[in-house]
């Protein structure tokens, strides 16, 4: 059986970098340290970050005193006021690229015109952005909700995107815009890692008999991930580890293809190709 790794499975810049800045943390940092949501959508590096000595908060009401950590996915301007407020210590493993998005919105926004989000509403790197711009935005998922959009014609509109989001979803929505309003500007902010993980995922989900995704069922890019391979290769399956491998997958199975999250250590990919090899 070949098996076929993406060269883009493994953390991306923004989580690598994450994951570092937690692991160099200098020992005279104030204590405790408290990480505000989870650094990545992967339990496998919460857990090794809970090892570290980081506790992970939901509130800001749970810190007292110490550290509070930003995660890669950035946040909105009300938790840097309240840490502020507390008199907290703050480390901000925000990714570069989320903040330029943070920029290019307010940017936009300095310009007049109406932003509109392309992401997922929930996701705390898309209420990030909508917090950069005074909660002003609007935040859309699909094509259909651009019908939905109550702005006359000739308003001025300035699109940025979830650094996460699906190409060709981004694609068609900036076309329905382009086609609706006459004064659209458009920052593509989706980052060139995503590109790359969701362009190499269709070329395994064409040439490969089965198609292994790993990564957390929190992760939003893991999520399209799945959803890109399951749409060309219906022999598409989700993991989180190897653990979750199963035999009757591989029956008379030739080829298979593995793609993982911006959030998968590169440890869990390497540990499935592994135990794959117990099923040629």
């Amino acid at each position: 059986m070949q098996i076929t790794i993406s060269q883009h499975a493994g953390f991306c810049f923004g989580v690598d970098r994450a994951v570092k800045m937690c692991a160099e943390i200098d020992p005279d940092t104030p204590r405790p340290l408290q990480m505000f949501g989870n650094l990545v959508h992967n339990e496998t590096v919460v857990e090794n970050l809970k090892k570290q000595g980081i506790e992970i908060i939901k509130s800001l009401d749970e810190a007292k005193e110490g550290t509070v950590i930003i995660t890669a996915h950035g946040i909105y301007p009300e938790v840097y006021q309240e840490v502020e407020k507390k008199g907290l210590h703050i480390i901000d493993t925000t990714c570069p690229k989320v903040i330029l998005v943070h920029q290019l919105a307010k940017k936009l926004q300095a310009e007049g015109r109406e932003i509109i989000i392309i992401g997922d509403e929930n996701h705390i790197e898309v209420k990030g952005i909508n917090g950069a711009v005074g909660w002003q935005a609007k935040v859309i998922t699909s094509v259909d909700e651009v019908a939905e959009l109550d702005f006359p014609a000739d308003t001025k509109i300035g699109v940025v995107s979830q650094t996460t989001q699906d190409l060709e979803v981004f694609a068609e929505i900036e076309k329905a815009l382009q086609e609706k309003f006459t004064d659209v500007k458009v920052f593509n902010t989706i980052c060139e890692s995503t590109r790359g993980h969701q362009e190499e995922a269709k070329k395994l989900a064409q040439n490969n008999d089965v198609i292994l995704v790993i990564g957390s069922k929190s992760s939003g890019n893991t999520t399209r991930l799945y959803e890109i391979c399951h749409e060309l290769n219906k022999k598409t399956y989700w993991i989180d580890t190897a653990a979750d491998l199963e035999d009757d997958w591989f029956a008379e199975v030739k080829s298979v293809g593995i793609t993982a999250g911006a959030s998968t250590p590169r440890e869990l990919v390497e540990e499935v190709a592994e135990k794959l090899k117990e099923f040629c």
